[in-house]
């Protein structure tokens, strides 16, 4: 388990997620939400550590998602990644791993001004559209394949292929 204390969460946010690279890339006021809704889950969390608390966190192992398991992978696919997302520790390339995965539906989208915590950041609606519609039609844009970018007005292009 991993402890962390709200200093030391926002000060990891800023420095891994791109928070800093973007203008308005996060709202007035978010990190005192997000760590408001923290430690109002947390019952535990809340009472350790400092006077406001610290967010327990399970370990995680990033092996899983390898070139071997997204080899086999057949299932329909979606990927979403924030362009200035540097939180994903060992997980190598996501395109290359798009690109292994065995199946011709299969999305990838990099969102512009996107960090590892989007759901947490102004272009949340983004990350929201793209995975209904995903979920809804097994279709984002008209689109179930290929590898796409999508600016912070939600418009979608196509990368070129490699």
């Amino acid at each position: 388990m991993t402890l962390t204390a709200r200093a030391d969460l926002l000060a990891t946010n800023t420095s891994t997620t791109g928070w800093s690279t973007c203008e308005r890339q996060r709202e007035p006021g978010i990190e005192d939400v997000v760590w408001a809704a923290i430690m109002e889950n947390d019952d535990l969390g809340r009472a350790w550590g400092p006077s406001e608390g610290v967010m327990r966190v399970r370990q995680a192992i990033l092996t899983g998602w390898n070139d071997q398991v997204a080899s086999q992978l057949t299932v329909p696919t979606l990927i979403i990644r924030g362009e200035v997302d540097t939180g994903l520790g060992g997980i190598q390339d996501v395109a290359d791993l798009y690109r292994l995965v065995n199946n011709d539906n299969k999305l990838r989208f990099t969102v512009q001004c996107g960090g590892h915590f989007m759901n947490w950041e102004t272009n949340r609606w983004i990350l929201h559209q793209i995975s209904k519609e995903w979920i809804k039609h097994g279709r984002v844009g008209g689109f179930d394949e290929g590898e796409f970018r999508v600016d912070t007005q939600g418009n979608i292009t196509r990368e070129p292929t490699p």
